[in-house]
């Protein structure tokens, strides 16, 4: 649990968006809650799988990484489509378009 904290801490620090960017809603439905955040520097997606069993969640329209899981085993995983989020896990993704925003 400190490793988690102290990652999510690190990324937030490094990261605009996750401490002053704006806070999009996309989706909540099925026990996952799916929000964005954007800054001019970056753009992350945020799911959080708020039940105990495993969903499938259509993640991202667009290339992407995860940057951080609350199982931190997943950083640096590619991204696109459909993404599996095992009972009670939360991602952070960031998104690949650099020239856009992206993170």
């Amino acid at each position: 649990m400190l490793a988690l904290h102290r990652a999510l801490l690190a990324l937030r620090r490094r990261e605009p968006a996750l401490s002053v960017g704006r806070y999009e809603p996309v989706s909540a439905e099925n026990d996952v809650l799916v929000y964005e955040r954007r800054h001019e520097t970056g753009r992350f997606r945020i799911l959080l799988n708020l039940s105990a069993v495993e969903r499938m969640v259509d993640a991202m329209p667009d290339a992407a990484h995860i940057r951080l899981s609350t199982h931190l085993d997943r950083g640096g995983e590619p991204v696109s489509g459909i993404l599996r989020l095992r009972p009670d896990e939360g991602v952070v993704i960031g998104f690949d378009d650099k020239g856009k925003g992206g993170a």
